[in-house]
């Protein structure tokens, strides 16, 4: 078995997003929240985004963040809603969304209260 470890970047409206960035998703974040229901095809991206910081080393990077999971029976809107630490929140409609996509908004917006802070 041959292993390759690489940097994986994905270019999303011209923004290079690494798995590093990814990781660092968290440190400003109180709470996240996704909606979804697993039999609707458009949930992929929540579920994607879900199982992204999900993962052990980006929970590593803000224990006090809390994640929560809402499966819906419905085929309502399948959202993701973010809490910043500051107060300020953010909530996406992911139904015609990646995850990248989603990754990215919630960089940007928690970039743009940042520098709007300094």
């Amino acid at each position: 078995c041959h292993c390759e470890y690489r940097l994986v970047s994905l270019s999303v409206r011209g923004m290079a997003f690494s798995r590093t960035a990814a990781r660092a998703m968290l440190r400003n974040i109180k709470t996240v929240k996704v909606s979804f229901s697993p039999f609707d095809t458009k949930s992929k991206s929540a579920r994607e985004f879900l199982r992204r910081v999900s993962a052990r080393s980006v929970q590593e990077t803000n224990k006090k963040a809390e994640i929560q999971c809402v499966v819906r029976e419905d085929y309502g809107e399948n959202r993701v809603d973010i809490e910043f630490s500051d107060g300020q929140s953010l909530n996406l409609i992911t139904c015609d969304m990646i995850a990248d996509e989603i990754l990215e908004e919630i960089h940007l917006f928690d970039q743009q209260y940042s520098d709007a802070a300094v």
